[in-house]
């Protein structure tokens, strides 16, 4: 071929009309390691890809070398940097080191290129949760069951993924082999528990459908710490003092006084029930009713004060004045103020009996309910200072706020009061009502009913939330700093997302459960219950710090707005 010949193929052979360098003509560059899916199954075309540049702009040409001694036929031509995609079939599976390489128009060869590794088998099919703890407890190690099989009979390992940012890998195991794990939780929360196979060719099987493993505290809220058994049903509501000894009525006829650790401290005998709920005074005396018809005024040791005898028996709890006084109502249909050494200062007279617990707000007046349907306030002398007729009987005790008074009546009502007895608003909740009020720091009032709804009212008196509980609620509802609201409803204790209504736990008792509950400043809920046992159960925050943060006011029952924890 002449050289003219020669220049002419060329320029045709490179779409160019003048090209003089056929004659220096170079090897196209080594060609792009190829790329494309890393793996694939027999028999199954699987396309990849290089890509081919020659440094005299000449157009390209390529092949794979597929690893398996098959090598492909040539591609047709493509501009430099044009992407080259040829497809191949592997028969068995292994894994296959795939090269590729370029020509240019003049049989120049460029190098192999670096190979790529492609996987040819079947993946393993997605694995199976066999066994796993869907609930669990922090810091326990669980054992978690998971198989699944692999089409080409590979060895089969297990990434579990424990949902705590934690990854674990199996040894190897045969296929359609059952294979275990260990994990311990340290935190709890609930988990999303999912496992992966992975076969001995890196084959990976999508994700296990996801498991749900829920990881609680042992000893976290609604945890019983201790029960307490008394000789009868308590319906009496716990007084915590400074020292955390909680003293607490009984059935028995007793009252109790319980330390912290759950144990006895004393006990003190009366001639009748004692549903009264104690009040604590600031030098450490007890306050109490019997239905023997007596208030009684026991020392810290446990030893009589005093007693002083009205004419009926007293179910009302005593509220105790800033300036010692006791107030205690009785079924003689009397309110009865005492002086702090145990003598009558004066009686008002209703028309019914007295078995609402009296509160006392910030200017010495004083707040109860009567039998003959009527609330009452008078003042510190014991003169009315006026009276609101409700339609049927008062046997809650109120909760008192700046501006307002709230309490229930068995004409299925709770009322709002303005300080002049005038109706700020009512609203129906039922019917017999038990349960007395609770205000938040944020004025929320919250109530329980007898036919079963615990209600959270704006301080205006439209619902916010209302949650039926299944059962009854005579029992008062306990606020906490942390948001939450703890109240007895049928036979268990609830604790309840206070700005919501949402549940965070409940703990059965073996009984109702009408004991309204305390709460100590470590944040422990003790509650009576009609199985004849008080029950220290570990909750999460101490005592809110609004108005009226429970029944009657604070730790030591005092019933006095007034009065700290």
């Amino acid at each position: 071929m002449s050289r003219l010949t020669r220049i002419l193929v060329c320029a045709v052979l490179s779409g160019s009309c003048v090209y003089l360098g056929c004659d220096t003509n170079q090897r196209p560059e080594t060609p792009a390691v190829p790329f494309g899916p890393g793996s694939g199954a027999p028999r199954d075309s699987v396309e990849l890809s290089t890509i081919g540049y020659d440094p005299e702009g000449l157009k390209v040409s390529c092949r794979f070398s597929w690893g398996d001694g098959d090598t492909s036929e040539w591609s047709g031509w493509f501009e430099g940097g044009d992407t080259i995609s040829l497809g191949h079939a592997w028969s068995v599976a292994d894994i296959y080191e795939v090269r590729a390489q370029c020509r240019d128009p003049h049989e120049a060869f460029s190098e192999w290129s670096d190979f790529t590794l492609f996987l040819v088998g079947h993946p393993p099919r997605q694995p199976t949760l066999q066994h796993w703890p869907a609930l669990g407890k922090v810091d326990t190690t669980y054992t978690v069951t998971v198989v699944t099989t692999d089409l080409d009979h590979d060895g089969i390992r297990y990434v579990f993924d424990w949902g705590d940012g934690v990854l674990d890998t199996t040894p190897e195991h045969p296929s359609g082999q059952p294979a275990n794990e260990q994990h311990a939780w340290s935190v709890p929360d609930s988990y999303i528990l999912k496992v992966q196979a992975v076969d001995a060719t890196g084959l990976a099987s999508g994700w296990s459908d996801p498991a749900v493993v829920r990881i609680s505290d042992p000893y976290g809220p609604g945890t019983l710490l201790w029960s307490y058994g008394t000789g009868g049903d308590v319906r009496s509501s716990p007084a915590i003092g400074p020292d955390g000894v909680v003293y607490v009525g009984s059935l028995d006829s007793c009252l109790h006084a319980v330390n912290p650790d759950g144990t006895e401290k004393w006990r003190f005998k009366t001639a009748g029930f004692v549903v009264s709920t104690p009040a604590l005074a600031d030098d450490g005396t007890v306050y109490f009713g019997s239905l023997d018809g007596k208030v009684y005024a026991v020392s810290p040791d446990g030893t009589k004060r005093w007693e002083f005898a009205t004419g009926g028996e007293v179910v009302s709890s005593p509220a105790i004045g800033e300036d010692g006084r006791v107030y205690v109502g009785s079924e003689d249909s009397c309110l009865h103020a005492l002086k702090p050494d145990g003598t009558l200062d004066w009686s008002f007279r209703t028309g019914g009996w007295v078995v609402a617990s009296p509160v006392v707000d910030e200017g010495g007046n004083v707040y109860f309910g009567s039998h003959d349907s009527t609330f009452y306030c008078l003042k510190p002398d014991g003169g009315l200072e006026w009276s609101y007729e409700t339609g049927g009987q008062v046997q809650g005790s109120a909760a008192l706020v700046a501006g307002a008074a709230y309490f229930t009546s068995f004409d299925g009502y709770i009322h709002a009061l303005n300080p002049e007895g005038g109706l700020l608003w009512k609203h129906d909740v039922g019917d017999l009502m038990l349960s007395s009020p609770a205000v938040g720091w944020n004025g929320l009032v919250y109530v329980g009913s007898d036919q079963g709804p615990f209600y959270c009212f704006y301080p205006g008196g439209d619902v916010k939330w209302s949650f039926d509980t299944g059962g009854p609620i005579s029992s008062s509802p306990a606020l906490t700093l942390d948001r939450a609201v703890y109240f007895g409803s049928g036979t268990d204790l609830w604790a309840m997302v206070s700005e919501s209504g949402g549940v965070l736990w409940r703990y059965s008792t073996e009984s109702w459960v009408l004991s309204s509950p305390a709460i100590d400043t470590d944040g422990t809920v003790y509650v009576g219950s009609d199985d004849q046992s008080l029950y220290a159960i570990r909750g999460a925050g101490s005592l809110d710090d609004g108005p009226w943060p429970k029944y009657r006011h604070d730790l030591r029952n005092t019933g006095r707005a007034s009065a700290g924890n």
